[in-house]
């Protein structure tokens, strides 16, 4: 996708008709946003399996403003677009994610391909097989969305060297896993790509999404 066109919106939280506030599952934010493509992002607690990720997890920046900040002491990683598409990712705050000129980004782990090498040599401590979210760019600032479907006969999942192996391919020179398990979601020019892996098709419900717009 061209990286200008690549932004994170936030889902519209529904309050009135549900037993509790809820996201959106990504065909909502896709209908509301007349996205070309989108793809899950921010993770968010979900200690029962009951959350409906009406709240997202670490730093969020939207349009160029800190909507939630995160507790840098934690070290934990965040992936930003600015405004001329370039992808940072990093162990960064939210205040220095802003005096790079990002426009949009969220916090999670792990970092996957860094200056075009990856940072999964080896299977082991892959993180086992799940269905998988990531975003990437390559050398010449297009922007990969990828998810892989998992717990599924046809498809068992990934594992972060087969994430990392796969944005190589693609040509991706920097990349990072967004939310994977059952939030991995991708859409494209209006239609469903994954398989959900529970019973509702639509998937569960997001906080957010990185979608591409005209």
């Amino acid at each position: 996708a061209d990286p200008t066109k690549v932004r994170l919106v936030p889902a519209t939280i529904h309050k009135k008709g549900t037993p509790k506030e809820r996201g959106e599952w990504l065909e909502e934010i896709v209908k509301s946003t007349k996205a070309i493509a989108a793809l899950n992002a921010s993770g968010f607690n979900d200690p029962s399996g009951m959350n409906w990720a009406s709240k997202p997890m670490g730093l969020v920046i939207i349009e160029g403003k800190i909507v939630q900040n995160y507790d840098t002491a934690q070290s934990d990683t965040a992936l930003g677009i600015t405004y001329d598409g370039k992808l940072i990712t990093g162990d960064y705050t939210g205040a220095e994610m802003l005096a790079m000129g990002v426009r949009s980004a969220v916090s999670f782990k792990p970092q996957l391909v860094v200056d075009g090498q990856s940072l999964f040599t080896k299977e082991q401590g892959a993180w086992g097989y799940q269905p998988r979210s990531a975003v990437g760019q390559t050398a010449d600032g297009t922007i990969l969305l990828l998810q892989i479907d998992g717990r599924k006969k046809a498809s068992i999942g990934a594992s972060m060297k087969d994430m990392a192996d796969l944005m190589i391919e693609y040509g991706a020179i920097n990349a990072m896993a967004m939310d994977g398990g059952t939030s991995a979601f991708l859409s494209y020019r209006g239609e469903t790509k994954t398989i959900s892996p529970v019973e509702d098709k639509r998937g569960r419900f997001l906080p957010n999404a990185w979608v591409v717009t005209e």
